[in-house]
């Protein structure tokens, strides 16, 4: 006996870095380094915008599926970025293409967040959710009881959708903390 492993019977899944359900997601936040843009010529600074603009262009082919870009207040950046996509490459190309522009050596990552899409633990499933409403006090024969259920019944294919593949609207403001 050579005391390795048996084989498995059926093979195994191929290893992936892409998510069968749900997004990767990189929070990013870059400070402007003012000496290197004051360091740029005007022709310089009008390819970069140039190239900024067209890198976080959302209609253009080989974006993240959600791809936010926002100013940021305070002392520890400037510009955030929030990109998901079922691709982590998708991903870190538009970090690469930012690195290697024109304004890449103006840009100084100071903060970055990943994690992935999820239905969280927090979010109860249907049977979670009847027994907490058993334990408030509700009767499962009453007609109040069996609405409450149906009514959230019918929500949570919704809801666990927008945790796995967020709607992010086009709010003017961002708040973001890390959920680690």
């Amino acid at each position: 006996m050579s005391g390795r492993p048996p084989m498995p019977s059926t093979p195994e899944e191929e290893p992936s870095i892409k998510l069968h359900e749900g997004w990767h997601c990189l929070h990013i936040y870059y400070q402007v380094n003012q000496l290197q843009l004051n360091s740029l010529s005007k022709k310089q600074r009008r390819r970069g915008i140039e190239q900024f603009v067209q890198i976080l262009n959302p209609e253009r082919a080989g974006v993240p599926e959600r791809m936010q870009v926002f100013a940021t207040s305070g002392h520890r950046a400037d510009l955030g970025l929030m990109l998901m996509d079922p691709d982590p490459l998708v991903i870190d190309t538009i970090c690469q293409e930012l690195r290697t522009s024109e304004l890449g050596t103006v840009l100084q990552p100071t903060y970055s967040f990943v994690s992935l899409t999820e239905i969280s633990e927090y979010v109860p499933t249907l049977e979670q959710f009847s027994e907490k409403l058993i334990r408030e006090g509700a009767n499962p024969e009453d007609d109040m009881f069996k609405a409450r259920v149906r009514g959230y019944e019918q929500r949570l294919p919704a809801m666990n959708k927008q945790r796995i593949y967020p709607e992010i609207p086009p709010y003017p403001v961002h708040c973001f903390y890390p959920m680690n």
